[in-house]
């Protein structure tokens, strides 16, 4: 699990998704068998789209706690429903606009990396 488990506190840290592929890379380079692992990355996931990009850098899947948590609070087990409704909505869309139509499909050369995190600017490869 990859996860600053709501770390942010600390002035720099780097997200959960700025690092998943870094972790998913090392696990590579150490010969872990990827039949035999699964990632999984929490923090940060409040699109479709962060969905499709954690797919793609190499997360199995993800943690949606925060916006299920929120829509709970606000209208119950109904706000939790709408809310991951929405999520798979984004996700389906990003999806069809990515010419994909399983999440099989994604590869990891569908989305930038950026330096300095997946929003910043953009990496320069010689």
């Amino acid at each position: 699990l990859v996860s600053n488990h709501g770390g942010r506190q600390l002035d720099g840290a780097r997200s959960s998704i700025d690092v998943l592929e870094e972790v998913v890379n090392e696990l590579r380079r150490n010969g872990a068998d990827e039949k035999r692992f699964e990632v999984y990355v929490d923090g940060g996931i409040r699109r479709g789209t962060d969905v499709f990009k954690a797919l793609a850098l190499g997360a199995r899947a993800v943690g949606v706690g925060r916006g299920v948590l929120y829509g709970m609070v606000e209208y119950g087990e109904k706000g939790a429903e709408r809310y991951l409704g929405l999520l798979r909505e984004e996700f389906e869309g990003c999806m069809r606009m990515m010419g994909v139509r399983n999440v099989r499909e994604i590869r990891r050369d569908m989305v930038e990396r950026r330096i300095g995190g997946i929003f910043a600017e953009v990496e320069k490869t010689q």
